[in-house]
């Protein structure tokens, strides 16, 4: 697993980078095609394949109810924002959901005030969690992975984070929705975004904020990110926008270093939820996740476990939200 991963990093052609703000987004376009045939969650929902809810009537926060009617897989990524039912929740991995089967999935929720029914079932909200957020998140999930085997969040930490986030970005809901957040800041979101254009078989982003690594995602078919990209870039454009620009000049990236520092983590392979293996990676310096169905990376996401703030200083894995 560890090489096949590996391998599918280098397989990647680094396409010249855009800038906007503090923000630097080099897109990502590979060169292989995974040969799984698979919907992102927006095409799924769009084609009624799809019905995700709370597992009963009453709800359980940590656990949803997904059923996929279609003869496809459905994947869902790490991050991305379910919004209704009793309470808005992001998915705690990313999941290749099965064609023609129901299952229960592992999730944190984004919305800490409310529960109580909006809608009898889940439609995407379009958006991702911020990228601090979902790095912290990945280093519990992990954390208790190595634990127990079981793809749970700090759900405390993942309310508090939120929380620091709208303070940060002085939003104000009457839920704790994550979702407002994004809902009030949204033009601003947007102008910022339109700088980095989805462009032609793109699958992927490798990001730096103000010269600094802050993030790559990726996932095997370019079909699936064309509904992906704006969701991932506005969740790497939210933690940037209280975030002074410092003057910085992209160059040709070599991902050399970046795979070199993958080699040196240590892997643990996992059984996904869904379809494939939920394949954890670490070292002092980065955390990442991969999901492998049938020896193709259908996702991936690597973060740094520290990151660079505006005042000059690094933080921890629990204060990395770039302020």
């Amino acid at each position: 697993m560890k090489q096949l991963f590996i391998d599918s990093m280098r397989s990647f052609v680094i396409v010249e980078a855009r800038t906007e703000m503090a923000l630097c987004v080099y897109p990502l376009v590979s060169s292989d095609d995974c040969k799984h045939d698979y919907l992102s969650l927006h095409q799924a929902i769009g084609q009624g394949m799809i019905t995700i809810s709370e597992v009963s009537q009453g709800g359980s926060v940590p656990e949803l109810h997904v059923i996929n009617r279609g003869k496809k897989h459905v994947l869902i990524l790490d991050g991305e924002e379910l919004k209704g039912a009793k309470q808005n929740r992001v998915l705690n991995s990313s999941v290749l959901i099965p064609p023609e089967t129901d299952i229960i999935v592992p999730v944190s929720c984004t919305e800490q005030g409310r529960w109580s029914y909006a809608s009898p079932n889940f439609q995407e909200s379009g958006e991702a969690m911020p990228t601090s957020i979902r790095a912290n998140k990945m280093e519990s999930v992990s954390a208790s992975l190595k634990l127990s085997g079981l793809h749970r969040a700090n759900q405390r930490e993942v309310w508090q984070d939120i929380s620091e986030m709208q303070d940060r970005l002085k939003v104000a809901s009457s839920t704790g929705a994550l979702h407002d957040v994004y809902r009030n800041r949204d033009n601003e979101l947007q102008n910022i975004c339109d700088a980095f254009p989805i462009i032609e078989n793109q699958c992927g982003i490798y990001v730096m904020i103000n010269g600094v690594f802050a993030g790559m995602d990726m996932v095997s078919k370019p079909f699936v990110w064309s509904d992906l990209h704006q969701k991932i870039v506005r969740s790497y454009v939210i933690d940037t926008l209280d975030f002074p620009v410092n003057k910085f000049t992209p160059k040709p990236l070599d991902m050399s270093e970046l795979t070199e520092m993958i080699e040196n983590c240590e892997f643990r392979d996992f059984s996904s939820v869904g379809s494939g293996h939920d394949l954890r990676f670490e070292n002092p310096a980065l955390i990442g996740s991969a999901l492998i169905f049938q020896d193709c990376v259908v996702h991936a996401a690597i973060y740094p476990r520290t990151a660079y703030d505006n005042h000059g200083s690094y933080h921890s894995p629990r204060n990395r939200s770039f302020r």
